[in-house]
């Protein structure tokens, strides 16, 4: 049985879980890098459907700061940015695959 401080820690995990991957995008985004591998902006923006530029942008400088998505900036003319997962964010792999597990299970 869970003592109360292992409920807190628990319920405490899951909160910051959620202030991390929550919201309608970041799942999404994410699962695109897992199952396709690095993707520029427009392939981002072109895969989520309905996202716009200023809320893609947004919720990418949040996986940034977070440390799950890496931005790599080519050197090449055009400039070309792209999009990968970092280590971390390749630790979110077993939830994504859970999720679609899930999903597959319940609803397809």
């Amino acid at each position: 049985m869970l003592t109360e401080e292992d409920l807190n820690i628990s319920v405490r995990n899951i909160n910051t879980s959620l202030d991390v991957l929550g919201g309608k995008w970041k799942i999404k985004i994410l699962g695109f890098l897992l199952f396709y591998g690095k993707r520029g902006f427009n392939e981002l923006l072109r895969d989520t459907t309905g996202i716009s530029q200023k809320v893609l942008s947004s919720q990418l400088k949040e996986l940034e700061r977070d440390e799950l998505v890496v931005k790599e900036i080519s050197s090449t003319t055009p400039i070309r940015v792209s999009y990968s997962l970092s280590e971390k964010g390749m630790e979110v792999r077993p939830v994504l695959v859970a999720l679609c597990n899930w999903a597959q299970k319940n609803y397809f």
